[in-house]
């Protein structure tokens, strides 16, 4: 059994090599498909401009279900603002404002919590993960870790008691509710976002380069003019009550010409979380 964990490992590790170089491959080439770059689920993306770091600016890190996450930096500032709000006022009660110094960039209100990641300082700063509970906020049981050197979070996801972190080095890092670290996973390609319910975790990643497909015209016809690109993703589900163990994977299929835009989990369905959900560019659920 243990040969074939380690076989099974290497396999995985010389697919993410190869996924590797051919991404290198593919970086700078003209009229190669550009592999979809990894977000944040309920986030709205951070528009870079030339004044943007010294005007006043205000973003949502994420609007889900529960409440929102929004970030505001004041002009001439050095620091954020992170407020929290759910949409059932009276539901937990007043959330207190987190003044910001490490720059958090992605947010999710959990079933239990607030998780939070920065990308570090442009000085060589660590990145950070940052979890607050909602059931105690006066007593600051609040937990920060950072990330080894080099290495920052692209999508964070909250269950009922663990936060998973995936990173830009192509890991999925899971933390207790306390924050101690409790997994640790090596995905098989580059990551593109995560989603949690209950003790339900789903992961996203790039299973190999994208392809181009020619669009199919009225006549039956292909051309190149209109082709497309196909994004190759695969997805995994864990259940982390259970050792994180995989309860499903295999291929997350889009349509030729669009990209994953929202993932999550159905409120009845399939399992204990419900069945997997997942959104599209081109509208399709």
């Amino acid at each position: 059994e243990m040969d074939r964990r380690r076989a099974e490992k290497r396999r995985a590790a010389e697919t993410a090599r190869k996924a590797a170089v051919v991404a290198g491959q593919m970086a700078g080439s003209p009229g190669v498909p550009t592999p979809q770059p990894p977000f944040q689920v309920s986030a709205v993306r951070a528009k870079k401009t030339v004044s943007s770091e010294k005007s006043a600016s205000r973003r949502f890190l994420c609007y889900n279900a529960l409440g929102s996450v929004t970030t505001t930096r004041e002009s001439g500032s050095d620091f954020n603002v992170v407020d929290m709000a759910f949409h059932d006022t009276g539901r937990r009660g007043r959330v207190p404002t987190i003044t910001d110094y490490h720059g958090y960039d992605i947010a999710v209100l959990g079933e239990r919590g607030c998780a939070l990641a920065s990308p570090g300082s442009k000085e060589g700063g660590a990145a950070t993960v940052f979890y607050r509970p909602y059931e105690s906020w006066a007593h600051a049981p609040e937990w920060r870790v950072a990330l080894p050197k080099g290495e920052r979070a692209v999508s964070v996801a909250a269950g009922d008691a663990f936060v998973a972190v995936v990173t830009s080095e192509r890991l999925l890092r899971v933390f207790t509710h306390a924050g101690a670290q409790k997994h640790i996973v090596q995905l098989e390609g580059a990551p593109v976002t995560c989603a949690a319910k209950g003790d339900s975790l789903v992961v996203v990643w790039h299973a190999g380069a994208p392809q181009t497909s020619a669009r199919v015209g009225h006549n039956g016809s292909r051309t190149s003019a209109a082709s497309e690109t196909e994004q190759r993703l695969a997805y995994a589900e864990h259940d982390v009550g259970d050792d994180g163990a995989v309860v499903s994977r295999g291929a997350l299929p889009l349509a030729p010409g669009s990209t994953l835009t929202w993932l999550g989990f159905c409120e009845t369905g399939a399992g204990a979380a419900g069945a997997i959900a997942y959104a599209s560019s081109d509208g399709v659920v």
